[in-house]
């Protein structure tokens, strides 16, 4: 029962970690059979999770560069339309 309290210790320090976003967190030991199975699916939830990170801080940094670039285009549009607005008022008067 000592190796099993161990190894769940282990496992729910790593859920733990996992569950704080440390996704570069890794086990101290290697472990074989089942408790190496599930310390090798904790591994790829990790991997998994960091690329969805990843894929995600990419989407945010392009809606950035969208938004932007959107920005950029209000602005430019207002200062055609404040030009076109002052040269129609001047051939008005």
């Amino acid at each position: 029962t000592e190796t099993l309290d161990v190894a769940l210790q282990e496992i729910s320090a790593e859920l733990k970690a996992l569950s704080e976003g440390r996704l570069a967190a890794a086990p101290q030991r290697t472990h074989s059979g089942l408790l190496g199975q599930v310390f090798d699916d904790l591994g790829r939830s990790r991997a998994q999770l960091a690329a969805m990170a990843a894929q995600i801080g990419a989407a945010a940094e392009a809606v950035g560069t969208a938004v932007a670039e959107i920005r950029r285009g209000n602005d430019s549009l207002r200062e055609n339309g404040d030009a076109a607005l002052a040269a129609t008022r001047t051939l008005l008067l």
